[in-house]
């Protein structure tokens, strides 16, 4: 599938998965699609893509939020999760606006293998789901060390707790 990361001029069509959906595939996740984000992950409004503004499902005169795809995507249905980067907040924003669950790991729980960091030193996988519970299953898989060889993976013996946002749906006035 092509990825853009948000920018008309950056789209590629990578020859394999990254090391995330790889763990998910393995575990049964089907693959639905690829969704919108600011260009790069560099915003947190989720108005900065090549690709037009995805609509907040909560309020749609309010900003959806950094990864606004993902997010527009699981809280209206179309997904049961999604999994995002994450840099500065851009996959908790928007699960909040959306009124749905946001899990921002630490960086070097989840490999970045495969994807396209918008800073390699900060970056991190995110999840976000309509329940806490399906966060917490989700995490489970993609905590699997996938290889020794993977370099964005840090030496976890414990693995941290994890943060989750959520706030309420907003009511529309």
């Amino acid at each position: 599938m092509k990825t853009t990361a948000g920018c008309i001029g950056y789209q590629k069509c990578p020859k394999v998965s990254c090391a995330v959906v790889k763990l998910l595939e393995n575990a049964g996740a089907v693959l639905v699609g690829k969704t919108n984000l600011d260009q790069f992950g560099a915003s947190l409004t989720g108005t900065e893509s090549s690709f037009g503004v995805p609509k907040n499902p909560a309020s749609p005169s309010l900003a959806p939020g950094g990864n606004a795809g993902a997010s527009v995507a699981v809280s209206t249905g179309l997904a049961s999760f999604a999994v995002t980067t994450d840099t500065c907040g851009t996959s908790i924003v928007p699960p909040a606006l959306s009124g749905i669950f946001g899990l921002k790991a630490t960086e070097g729980l989840i490999s970045l293998g495969g994807i396209v960091p918008s800073c390699p030193s900060m970056d991190c996988i995110s999840i976000m789901a309509t329940t806490a519970n399906d966060i917490l299953s989700v995490l489970k898989v993609c905590t699997t060390t996938p290889s020794s060889e993977d370099l964005t993976l840090r030496n976890r013996p414990n693995a941290a707790v994890p943060f989750l946002s959520r706030i309420p749906k907003l009511k529309t006035f």
